[in-house]
């Protein structure tokens, strides 16, 4: 099935750390490409207890004087164990729940996929900041994976914990 990671989990050495930790392993967990979701903004509107600060979401936006509201993110093929393990990472159903969406990868093409997104009475008013290890682990794909510019500063534009 093709998963769609937007925040901490297209950071594969976080994301085996934590299976590393927990004594679970990743049976199928390959990337396809970078890819955008459309009419949904990047927010950190959740905070984590077990990151101490914000964490990634996506919030659906509707801005007729902005057509081009996206989150980038990256593309997985992933197998139903691998699928179980991220629903636990992310706190599945209680934190965050599974939707699926249309997903543009670079080459042009559309697929559908899953990702996960804050449930309702989890989101918070305003903006937690994230840490700087967490949005870097965000940034450090983002530049890695080529997502464009005016995303990399947007992301750069976050406020984060000074610690």
């Amino acid at each position: 099935m093709k998963y769609f990671a937007y925040g901490s989990n297209m950071d594969i050495n976080d994301l085996l750390q934590w299976c590393k930790t927990r004594k679970l392993s990743l049976s199928q967990f390959e990337l396809t490409g970078t890819a955008y979701i459309e009419g949904f903004r990047l927010s950190f509107n959740h905070y984590s207890k077990e990151r101490q600060g914000g964490v990634a979401n996506i919030m659906p936006q509707h801005d007729p004087d902005n057509s081009d509201i996206r989150t980038y993110g990256l593309l997985f093929e992933i197998d139903n164990q691998t699928r179980d393990i991220i629903r636990k990472k992310e706190g599945y159903p209680q934190d965050y729940g599974e939707i699926e969406l249309c997903v543009h990868l670079a080459n042009g093409t559309t697929v559908k996929a899953m990702t996960y997104k804050v449930q309702k009475k989890m989101e918070t008013v305003s903006e937690q900041k994230p840490t700087e290890y967490y949005l870097g682990l965000i940034l450090s794909n983002a530049r890695k994976n080529h997502f464009p510019q005016y995303y990399l500063s947007f992301l750069e534009s976050f406020d984060r914990q000074v610690k």
